[in-house]
């Protein structure tokens, strides 16, 4: 059975069209640091532990994988939980018109701060480099935004959907969500993004026409000092 490209979404990306941000040793493949934690490797085939983390110039990463995984000696897991892949399989119209605004490197900071607020998972100071980034702005503040992560062949992932918790329940999300879908499909690729199951925007996603895919098990290791 041929395995799914988005079973292993981001080590392709970074195989590919993400070669440029990976750093990589012999079974291991990671986006560089500044850019996004997420990495690949390929378990020890004598232990099925993950031995390759050794060779790896940093020291924490987060490993999307299908089963859990043996830690190495050297390393710890800091972090663990089960989400859900979901794929856009059947997302109707969009939006007539653009929604949100471009958002660029001089917006980082105000980036930084609303993920820091709206907790929608990792998110680097380098992340914006990956593309399409949009936001919603209230009297000058960045309120809500979304864009996109991983581009795995045909794919590309939607990632950093968020909203401040003062301004929920507008809308925002939806919007901003296909809009970025909106890009994706005029670049020929289709849509995905994770989720946790036990997560309310799940419903949002669902509403929409992402249907799930596959679970995975979402790790962070740290390496021991």
């Amino acid at each position: 059975m041929t395995a799914h490209v988005l079973d292993d979404w981001v080590g392709d990306a970074l195989r590919g069209d993400h070669r440029t941000y990976a750093l990589a040793a012999p079974g291991v493949v990671r986006y560089d640091p500044g850019v996004a934690v997420f990495g690949s490797v390929t378990p020890d085939p004598a232990t099925g532990d993950l031995r390759a983390l050794d060779a790896m110039p940093a020291d924490d990463i987060v490993l999307p994988t299908l089963e859990r995984v043996e830690v190495p000696p050297g390393w710890q897991r800091t972090r663990e939980f089960p989400v859900l892949q979901m794929v856009d399989d059947g997302v109707g119209a969009l939006d007539p018109e653009p929604f949100g605004a471009p958002l660029t490197a001089a917006d980082v900071p105000a980036m930084l701060e609303l993920v820091a607020i709206a907790q929608p998972g990792p998110f680097a100071r380098r992340t914006i480099e990956l593309g399409g980034y949009v936001g919603v702005r209230e009297e000058g503040r960045l309120v809500a935004m979304a864009g996109r992560r991983a581009a795995p062949t045909g794919w590309t992932e939607l990632s950093a959907l968020c909203t401040h918790p003062d301004f929920r329940g507008r809308g925002y999300g939806r919007r901003l969500l296909l809009e970025v879908l909106r890009g994706i499909r005029a670049d020929g690729r289709r849509g995905f993004l994770t989720v946790l199951e036990t997560n309310p925007a799940k419903g949002l996603y669902e509403s929409l026409g992402f249907v799930p895919r596959r679970r995975f098990v979402l790790a962070r290791l740290a390496r021991k000092r």
